[in-house]
């Protein structure tokens, strides 16, 4: 018993070493990878409308129109987004459920 206590007393110590000592072994981490480069440039061409109730940003990607912002004189600017790529915005006036809504930018982080 009188050789017990020391020993229970290196207990503790014994299960805070065990982890540290698999930790010593662990290989580097591998390299990262260079990162792809390509020519081309992935910023959008933007072109600006001036019209009498406003300004609009026409936004191309490719030769594509995408998207335009639109800046009235008075209000928030707002997005048309073209929804199925074809180049031409899509605006439906008799079908509710798939219609293209103005889009407001709220914030900006």
């Amino acid at each position: 018993m009188k050789h017990a206590l020391p020993l229970l007393a290196l207990l503790p110590a014994l299960f805070l070493a065990a982890p540290l000592a698999a930790y010593d072994g662990a290989p580097p981490p591998p390299q990262l990878p260079e990162p792809v480069h390509s020519g081309e440039e992935l910023e959008p061409e933007v072109t600006i409308v001036d019209h009498p109730e406003g300004r609009a940003y026409e936004y191309r990607a490719n030769g594509h129109l995408y998207m335009v912002k639109i800046q009235p004189r008075v209000g928030k600017p707002y997005y048309e987004i073209d929804m199925d790529g074809d180049g031409e915005l899509d605006t439906r006036l008799d079908d509710l459920r798939n219609s293209a809504v103005p889009q407001w930018v709220l914030m900006r982080f």
